[in-house]
């Protein structure tokens, strides 16, 4: 009888035990969140301070995931629109970029039909009023003879650029790629989820430079205009928004890809080429990728596809490596550049390598990628603990979006939200 007395008390203490314990979990779980949204409300409220407005760096945030936009709730669809400028033929310059594989031949670019009907040049493109409503962004622009004429010394210019740099032996393509139709986020900031859906059409590399470049002309009119969340459609100067890119932060780390990110942790910087056009030399994200038409999963748009190609290709980063972990891409930041007329989404991935792989071997791998030499001149690690100084010190050798990004992943480090 004392024996089994023994065991009922063991076991009601086990029990109350077990009971206590999951009481006291369940309290410091309720407790986190409680941290943990208090500080992501802050950030909110901070982030909240500098969207649509033209920072220090000349960058217009969009949209902001608080702390990152979870999955499948950022959206992309492709419209039927397609939109080219033709390369000119003064001087067969068509031909001879053709020579060196720089041309609009859909029977290259299997991802783009070149027809009259999707030339920019034919009045049945679209329609005078998108592009009318797209040049006030401008000043008091319309699509008449004075712009088409602009556009056709911007062209001549752009195509003798990319001839030039062809025989100079550098690499240069005329790559399918998406350009923003619109977008439309749910909030800036607010108490439901943030999401976001953007709609594409389809273009090319070459019409990019030659709209980017009229962009870069009429700048200082597109800054003067008031944006703001109920205009934004309007302001971004659509059509005339032909690129969109997804830029990359990488952080690596000897822990477990879901812990969160820590002091002992390396920030991976990326350090773009002398041989590119775009932000020579300058230090940039780990991964910057255009938005190509290669991007999609059964001709829907996927940002994930996108960032594991571009860290194939600048980088040969692959969850294949042996010894590495890569967790899935967290997105952060819409963004639009008004140096050049650029939208983007930015995220961040960490990454987390065991003791068979060395921090020094994965990073000279891009060394041995598609295009890692072409686009990237090095990359150099950084403690988290140092990022802060880092950026202080070297924020004007920083490209103007890298520069503006890091700023807001830091604000979310230092929230204990990564």
């Amino acid at each position: 009888m004392y024996v089994i007395e023994i065991l009922i008390s063991g076991l009601v203490g086990a029990a109350l035990g077990y009971i206590f314990n999951e009481l006291v979990d369940s309290f410091k779980k309720k407790r986190r969140k409680r941290k943990y949204d208090k500080r992501n409300t802050n950030l909110s409220e901070e982030l909240k301070k500098g969207v649509y407005t033209v920072d220090e760096n000349g960058i217009i945030t969009l949209a902001h995931g608080t702390p990152s936009y979870c999955p499948g709730l950022i959206k992309g669809f492709i419209t039927d629109k397609m939109f080219y400028y033709p390369i000119p033929t003064t001087d067969s310059i068509d031909e001879k970029l053709s020579k060196f594989g720089f041309n609009q031949d859909s029977s290259v670019n299997q991802d783009f039909k070149y027809t009259e009907e999707v030339n920019c040049l034919s009045n049945s493109f679209w329609g005078k009023e998108s592009f009318n409503k797209g040049l006030k962004t401008f000043g008091n622009y319309s699509w008449d003879k004075k712009v088409k004429e602009e556009l056709a010394i911007i062209a001549i210019d752009v195509a003798k650029q990319f001839l030039s740099d062809l025989e100079a032996g550098l690499v240069r393509f005329n790559g399918a790629m998406f350009g923003v139709s619109s977008f439309h986020p749910n909030r800036t900031i607010g108490e439901e989820l943030p999401n976001a859906d953007i709609y594409f059409y389809k273009t090319d590399y070459y019409t990019y430079r030659v709209f980017s470049q009229f962009y870069i002309n009429h700048r200082d009119e597109f800054i003067k205009t008031k944006i703001t969340n109920e205009t934004i459609n309007h302001n971004l100067a659509y059509p005339f928004l032909t690129s969109f890119g997804i830029s990359v932060i990488a952080v690596l780390s000897s822990n477990n890809i879901e812990e969160k990110i820590s002091d002992s942790d390396i920030l991976i910087i990326g350090q773009r080429s002398k041989k590119v056009i775009v932000d020579k030399g300058l230090f940039h994200f780990t991964m910057n990728e255009a938005f190509s038409c290669r991007d999609t999963i059964y001709n829907n748009p996927s940002f994930d596809l996108c960032v594991s190609r571009g860290f194939n290709e600048e980088l040969k980063w692959t969850k294949d490596i042996k010894g590495l972990s890569i967790s899935n891409c967290k997105f952060m930041d819409f963004f639009f550049d008004s140096n050049k007329c650029e939208m983007g989404l930015t995220g961040y991935i960490k990454m987390s390598i065991d003791e068979s792989l060395s921090p020094q071997k994965l990073m000279e791998l891009y060394l041995e990628s598609q295009d890692g030499i072409l686009e990237t001149e090095g990359l150099k690690p950084v403690m988290m603990k140092d990022a802060h100084a880092f950026y202080r010190e070297n924020k004007d050798k920083m490209s103007a979006a890298f520069a503006t990004e890091l700023k807001l992943f830091l604000r979310r480090y230092d929230n204990d939200l990564l």
